[in-house]
């Protein structure tokens, strides 16, 4: 499917284990926008205007994931794995053909756990 044919820019960039180190604290973090917690996961998701970053703790390692990401009506659904360390983080960019501003959910499906938060996006 050609998301740009389908008027999806919604897009998404899976992270490799060792890009996403907790640096909670720095002065020129991004702020978090978004947090959730269900049974032993947490979900958070920081960034602003139309660039968010998504990481989920607390999964199996490596387990397998249902990820669907739903910006202003504009879904995808894709198969990911839990990372080594019970982590998975992804790059989100939720912009949407049409639209200047909008709200967006990430949700991850795992064996122990399914969790899921809405943040505000804009150009």
């Amino acid at each position: 499917m050609n998301w740009v044919s389908q008027g999806l820019w919604l897009a998404s960039i899976a992270l490799f284990a060792g890009s996403i180190e907790a640096t909670a604290g720095q002065a020129d973090d991004p702020p978090v926008v978004a947090r959730a917690k269900a049974g032993p996961c947490h979900l958070t998701i920081s960034g602003q205007n139309s660039s968010f970053l998504a990481v989920v703790t607390g999964l199996t390692p490596n387990e397998p994931l249902k990820i669907v990401s739903n910006s202003e009506g504009e879904v995808l659904n894709w198969d990911a794995r839990a990372q080594d360390d019970g982590r998975y983080g992804m790059i989100l960019i939720p912009l949407v053909r049409g639209k200047s501003f909008g709200t967006a959910r990430f949700e991850v499906i795992g064996q122990r756990c399914r969790i899921e938060a809405s943040y505000p996006w804009r150009e």
